[in-house]
C-alpha cells in the first residue's frame, strides 16, 4: 500500500505503485494486486479492506490475498531462513469468508468472490500430494542456478536445468 513500506522489503530499486501500473497500462495489461498476509504487514480484514481501497483509487478491481507460504519438510527450502521467517509470520484467515458472491473456484479450493465492485480470493497453495493426485502443476520454477522444478515441495519435480545460470547470464 505505501510505497516506502515496499521499499523497505523489497529493497531501494522496487518501483513505485504507479510506475508499475503505469507500465501495465501502456502496455495493455489488465492487473490483479497481490498481496501476501502475514503477522509483518496485512493482518486482518481492516488492513485488507485499506489495501483494497488504496487500490481501488489507482483503478484496480481484482485482488489477491494470499497466507503466508511455508514450505513442507522436503522442500527444497524447508531449512531456508525465508521459510523461517514464513513460519514465524504466516497468517492462513480468509478476509472474505462468507461474504461476497462466489463467482469462481480453483481446482483445489480457493474461491473467486464478487464483493461490491471487487472481485476477491484468499489464495493458498495446493499441497504437494493434490497435485501429484491431479497431475497438475500451477507453475513451473525457475531458479537462480537454472534448475527449472515443477514444485518446489518435490526435489524430484526436476523438469530441466539450463546450460547456465540466469543470474550470470544478466550479471554478464
Amino acid at each position: 500500500m505505501d510505497d516506502a513500506e515496499n521499499r523497505a522489503i523489497m529493497g531501494d530499486a522496487a518501483p513505485t505503485a504507479e510506475a508499475v501500473l503505469a507500465a501495465a497500462h501502456g502496455a495493455g495489461l489488465p492487473v490483479r494486486a497481490t498481496c501476501v498476509m502475514s503477522t509483518a504487514g496485512v493482518v486482518d480484514p481492516g488492513q485488507v479492506w485499506a489495501y483494497i481501497g488504496a487500490f481501488t483509487a489507482l483503478g484496480i478491481t481484482e485482488f489477491t490475498f494470499k497466507h503466508t507460504y511455508v514450505a513442507s519438510a522436503r522442500s527444497l527450502f524447508s531449512s531456508s531462513d525465508a521459510n523461517l521467517w514464513c513460519r514465524e509470520h504466516q497468517i492462513h484467515a480468509d478476509p472474505f469468508a462468507g461474504r461476497g458472491h462466489v463467482v469462481g473456484k480453483l481446482p483445489w479450493g480457493p474461491e473467486i468472490r464478487r464483493i461490491g465492485k471487487v472481485q476477491v480470493c484468499h489464495y493458498y497453495e495446493p499441497t504437494p500430494e493434490w497435485e501429484l493426485r491431479h497431475r497438475l502443476a500451477r507453475s513451473s520454477n525457475l531458479l537462480a542456478d537454472g534448475r527449472v522444478y515443477a514444485s518446489l515441495e518435490d526435489r524430484a519435480s526436476l523438469l530441466y536445468r539450463l546450460d547456465c545460470s540466469p543470474m550470470r547470464a544478466a550479471n554478464r
